[in-house]
């Protein structure tokens, strides 16, 4: 089997191409890359390129992955994620949304530079572009994506098995350990309530603390910002969710109320 030829910009690199060409290892497995100042002509047929990235100035969603031709689009990174995710619509890793925000991130701080973005030192960004060569920067980027890949799929075996066993009732998630990405995952979900993993009793976790704070009324214990408490048993966890929905959705009713004491 051929190997996959990439070509992108010679000189310093960037983290948007480093990354797009890690995504593209991880894809298919083997790739070739060439580095030029110029996009070349009449090549050799074994050396024609599959993807240009980041140079040429065009961008047309199957060979090139340019953006620097138009500022209102996103950095290579983006564009060949979003081919790929395309490419494999049921490919959990492609579609994640951690790997989206992974790679709009570096994009983001890619086409706006790393001072308008706040970039912390210890960003992907940054650490790419202090590896020694460009070698050594896309072995960095093809061990993070292969981290996230193996976290993501980890979590959706862990999401999958956890559910098994899980009840819904109406807004309420009860589980036999913490689900992962709920809040992502099931968005008509306000509370999820689980067994303490710390000790006894069960802990109720709000989607948004500022609508639903939970109340410090017989809880063992609660965070300063009450997104979490923990009560003694399922009984009280689940009296407590229910009497703050009914309170909240008072609240709701009446305009001219401030706010809720609980």
């Amino acid at each position: 089997m051929n190997k996959i030829n990439v070509i992108t910009h010679a000189g310093m690199w960037h983290a948007d191409e480093v990354l797009a060409c890690a995504m593209l290892q991880i894809f298919h497995g083997d790739i070739q890359i060439m580095r030029v100042n110029e996009v070349p002509v009449n090549l050799p047929l074994n050396e024609i390129p599959d993807y240009v990235i980041d140079i040429g100035g065009v961008y047309d969603g199957k060979i090139n992955f340019d953006h620097h031709q138009d500022d209102s689009m996103p950095a290579s990174c983006e564009l060949i994620r979003a081919y790929l995710a395309w490419q494999e619509p049921n490919n959990i890793f492609w579609n994640s949304e951690t790997l989206a925000r992974f790679s709009k991130r570096v994009s983001d701080i890619d086409c706006n530079g790393p001072e308008k973005m706040k970039e912390q030192p210890t960003e992907f960004n940054g650490m790419i572009r202090r590896a020694f060569n460009f070698e050594e920067a896309l072995d960095l980027a093809y061990t993070v994506i292969q981290q996230i890949q193996d976290s993501v799929h980890r979590i959706e075996d862990s999401f999958n098995k956890i559910m098994l066993t899980a009840k819904l009732e109406d807004t309420v998630l009860i589980a036999l350990d913490f689900v992962p990405e709920w809040r992502e995952r099931l968005p008509q979900i306000m509370f999820l309530i689980t067994p303490n993993e710390r000790g006894e009793g069960y802990m109720v976790v709000s989607r948004d603390p500022e609508k639903y704070p939970l109340p410090k009324s017989g809880s063992t214990f609660i965070h300063a910002n009450r997104f979490c408490a923990v009560y003694p048993d399922i009984d009280l966890a689940l009296a407590t969710v229910e009497m703050l929905k009914k309170r909240v959705d008072k609240y709701n009713q009446n305009p001219l109320t401030q706010h809720v004491n609980i």
